[in-house]
């Protein structure tokens, strides 16, 4: 739903469209949480059916120019506030040096969501289930976030919160995930599970990142999960715990099922089970790691 048919829906806020970020800034600053941005509407939409939202103001951020771009910046990769999923799929950027991300963006519901969903908003809806998450969370990513005129960057470990709660303030507006480049000998995947092979919020996903050296032994490890957990997780421990290792078999990763158990906190929902999501966070934890040390396939 575009942000013209989203006024003419809900009629129980003000509709505001500023010219620029800076004016954004000011009325979310000025409104203390009562001003909602808009910019896909791909999650707005349901959060307000559902009354997860009341905003007074809604503010359109669409109408912005130069917020929508995939760049090269020397040794990172620049995703603006309103770039949408289809952007980073048809990204030659993204395709090649960050398969996970691409994968995830894909993963995002149908064609018609990820023509609208931008990824700065997937970020700032905080779900546990967000997509596009764990693929940034290994690849190390940050944010941009400016507030009247000032910029700071946030590492995206340290963003969320919990369920819908972020760090931001009123006033700050996400403008930029900032990507840093893959080491050269790395291997990235995502692998998402929900009970329909596509439109489904997952059940579990899972982000795994990992850098090597010469002779096959893993140097830097980074795994990330969704929907165990109050927040996107970055299992640190478990990553840990691959360094040093030339993983030549399931065998070698018989430490997995207790290490990363240690790591998430899943429940149960209408989706599904806590004990189920911990079997398969183990599951596709393994598959992930092996399929980027060579040893299977996804």
């Amino acid at each position: 739903m575009k942000t013209d048919s989203l006024q003419k829906a809900y009629k129980d806020f003000d509709f505001i469209k500023p010219n620029s970020l800076e004016e954004i800034s000011e009325i979310l600053a000025k409104e203390k949480g009562r001003a909602q941005i808009a910019a896909g509407c791909t999650d707005i939409i349901p959060s307000l059916r559902k009354k997860l939202i009341s905003p007074e103001k809604m503010v359109s951020i669409k109408g912005i120019p130069g917020l929508s771009y995939v760049e090269q910046d020397e040794d990172v990769v620049r995703i603006g506030a309103t770039t949408t999923m289809t952007d980073l799929i048809e990204s030659d950027l993204i395709r090649e040096n960050f398969p996970a991300l691409l994968k995830a963006a894909e993963n995002v519901g149908s064609r018609h969501i990820q023509n609208s969903a931008t990824v700065v908003g997937n970020l700032c809806n905080a779900s546990p289930a967000a997509d596009t998450a764990p693929p940034l969370l290994v690849y190390r990513a940050a944010l941009k976030i400016m507030n009247q005129g000032k910029e700071r960057e946030v590492e995206l470990r340290n963003f969320f919160l919990g369920p819908r709660k972020t760090v931001l303030v009123p006033g700050d507006i996400v403008t930029e995930i900032i990507l840093p480049f893959p080491n050269e000998n790395s291997k990235s995947l995502f692998i998402k599970h929900g009970k329909r092979k596509a439109l489904e919020i997952s059940i579990v996903s899972v982000a795994v990142n990992l850098s090597f050296d010469e002779n096959g032994k893993i140097t830097e490890a980074h795994i990330s999960c969704g929907s165990v957990g109050p927040t996107p997780i970055l299992a640190e421990k478990t990553a840990t715990k691959l360094v040093g290792l030339k993983v030549q078999g399931d065998e070698d990763l018989a430490f997995i099922l207790e290490a990363i158990s240690s790591e998430i906190s899943p429940i149960d929902d209408v989706r599904s089970t806590g004990e189920y999501r911990r079997y398969v966070t183990c599951v596709l934890t393994k598959r992930a790691i092996l399929a980027c040390c060579g040893k299977g396939d996804y």
